[in-house]
């Protein structure tokens, strides 16, 4: 199956039968399948108090519950096409975060699919989460035929705000989630299409294999 017919019929890059998927790579990121050495580096991030306070968990997971995460992350990829790829340092190699793309059960007109992402400590603000989202961004308008790209945080935290702004996302309201009070913010196809004519390209791809079990 090309990657065409993969993004009509069964979403683009992990393809049913051969079960390959894409792996962006940026300036300064690739964002990966998950693998096996991953789990204890993730299980150490996902303990850090500051990073996972505004996650929906609001607290430190174990690392039973953060290797859960991972199979998750997993299973997503092999029912909808996509989902959160593991964030890797190109300089150090090291596992770094998660970023990715949630699907949305809402039945609309138009296709929605959320973005997120989540970094360890030490790597904030250096603009990767940044840079690592606008790949995301833009595989979701280029490769899944995306017509609203959205986000949600809780409402004290800004620097996630920062990181949708950076996107070119817009505030379209406030609601309640897990008894915390949250911002969502949208983006639009033709939004990203229109500020699109003169962006390089945020992310080049290349074509591996899902392993079938980490």
């Amino acid at each position: 199956m090309t990657h065409t017919a993969a993004a009509r019929n069964a979403g683009p890059f992990v393809e049913r039968e051969g079960k390959s998927v894409m792996d962006l790579v940026t300036s300064r990121l690739l964002l990966r399948q998950w693998r096996s050495e991953d789990r204890q580096a993730y299980a150490e991030l996902c303990s850090d108090p500051l990073v996972m306070r505004y996650m929906p968990e609001g607290k430190p997971l174990s690392p039973a519950e953060s290797s859960a995460k991972i199979e998750r992350m997993r299973h997503h990829w092999l029912v909808h096409g996509y989902g959160w790829w593991a964030v890797e340092e190109r300089s150090s190699g090291r596992l770094i975060g998660r970023v990715g793309l949630r699907h949305c059960d809402e039945v609309t007109s138009r296709r929605k699919v959320e973005i997120g992402w989540l970094l360890g400590r030490e790597h904030w603000g250096r603009g990767l989460a940044t840079e690592a989202a606008r790949a995301c961004r833009d595989f979701a308008f280029t490769e899944l035929g995306t017509d609203v790209l959205f986000a949600v945080a809780q409402q004290e935290n800004r620097q996630s705000f920062r990181v949708m702004e950076r996107l070119g996302m817009t505030k379209t309201g406030r609601s309640e989630s897990r008894g915390h009070a949250v911002v969502s913010y949208e983006l639009d196809r033709q939004q990203w299409a229109a500020a699109a004519t003169d962006r390089a390209a945020s992310y080049a791809r290349c074509t591996v294999d899902v392993p079938t079990q980490v």
